[in-house]
């Protein structure tokens, strides 16, 4: 009798272990899921009116992030990790820790349980994809890329399908590659004209403009950034808006036409500065140290760059193919109006500029 109440202790105190094991267990799961929800709210918010608020709170409450992330790892629920990580990255990435973002996706786009060919893991690869590229690694990129869009299609996902193109089309600018930058553009364009994505063909519209660009025909790129930037204006897009004025006051640059220019780069820059956006405004001064080469102001022009590089290099992003040839081209000229040495000082002492400095000299007119 002894021995079976015993047993009987024994089989009702285990019960009681697994129950409090399992409460345990689906407490900190609700609790991962509501910090997926929180920073799944913050991404979805991250260009409004609440963006700089809710930077500030991805990165106060990152530990809590990184934490549920970890968490959904060890209990093989690699989807919800990856809901956690690919937002995660993005807030990185803009907070300067490219490569800090790209190893976390890396890392969880590796895991067993993160490799079913879900929407979600589709939007991660894009993701990675996009980082490998901006730091120069093309080889990534088209990889991640392609992965993508073979998902989005698996999935019948016409979205997620245009923007997998465009990741592809951007890798293919890079290798001047203009037939497949063309081919993969035009796609993701009809794409979007199918679902009635007007920003989503904008989008695509911007590769083309980039050719058109890098080819000479300033007509052309003209008329196409402009398109998007409406279309971008329209739907309220102020970081595009920014870039799109940035890239209309490169051809207006390269038109002759200095006032537009001008008035251009200050409209994308100030953007920039309300978005608090460092690499928006680094590629901004970028474009007034190409307009201050125009002007014969070499000295003032390398200054410019040298800031614009640096907070590049500190973001760990490299230029763009369609930007890279302009600097280049403008670089060119402006050893032909100042010696090497003097550019290497004046480029220098603009690395050593701080942010807002840079500014303030790129808006001064003289």
């Amino acid at each position: 009798m002894r021995r079976a109440l015993v047993a009987v202790v024994a089989v009702v105190s285990l019960g009681a272990a697994r129950t409090h094991a399992q409460d345990s267990f689906d407490s900190d799961r609700r609790a991962a899921l509501a910090h997926v929800a929180v920073i799944e709210q913050a991404y979805a918010e991250r260009l409004g009116p609440k963006g700089a608020e809710w930077r500030a709170r991805v990165k106060s409450d990152e530990q809590a992030f990184t934490g549920a992330l970890d968490w959904f790892s060890r209990n093989a629920e690699g989807d919800q990790a990856l809901r956690i990580a690919d937002p995660l990255a993005y807030f990185w990435s803009n907070d300067g820790r490219t490569e800090d973002a790209r190893a976390l996706l890396t890392k969880v786009l590796a895991l067993p349980s993160a490799a079913a060919s879900t929407a979600v893991r589709a939007k991660a690869l894009y993701d990675a994809g996009l980082l490998a590229f901006r730091q120069g690694d093309q080889q990534a990129s088209r990889t991640f890329n392609d992965e993508s869009l073979r998902i989005y299609r698996r999935l019948d996902d016409t979205g997620g399908a245009a923007m997998a193109l465009l990741g592809l089309s951007r890798v293919a600018l890079r290798d001047l590659d203009y037939a497949s930058v063309r081919k993969y553009a035009e796609e993701s364009a009809i794409l979007s004209r199918q679902m009635s994505d007007k920003h989503g063909e904008a989008t695509a519209v911007d590769m083309l403009a980039a050719i058109a660009r890098m080819q000479g025909n300033y007509s052309k790129a003209s008329e196409l950034y402009q398109f998007s930037v409406d279309v971008y204006r329209d739907a309220g897009n102020d970081m595009a808006v920014a870039t799109g004025l940035f890239n209309l006051g490169s051809v207006r640059l390269r038109q002759r036409k200095l006032d537009e220019a001008r008035k251009l780069f200050i409209d994308s820059l100030q953007q920039y500065r309300a978005l608090d956006d460092d690499a928006g405004v680094a590629f901004s001064l970028i474009g007034f140290a190409n307009l201050a080469v125009e002007q014969k102001q070499p000295a003032r022009g390398a200054r410019l760059y040298g800031a614009a590089l640096a907070m590049l290099d500190h973001l760990g992003i490299t230029l763009d193919p369609d930007d890279q040839r302009e600097v280049d081209h403008y670089t060119a000229k402006l050893l032909t109006l100042l010696p090497a040495d003097a550019f290497d000082a004046a480029t220098r002492e603009g690395r050593s500029t701080s942010l807002d400095r840079a500014t303030a000299l790129a808006l001064d007119a003289h």
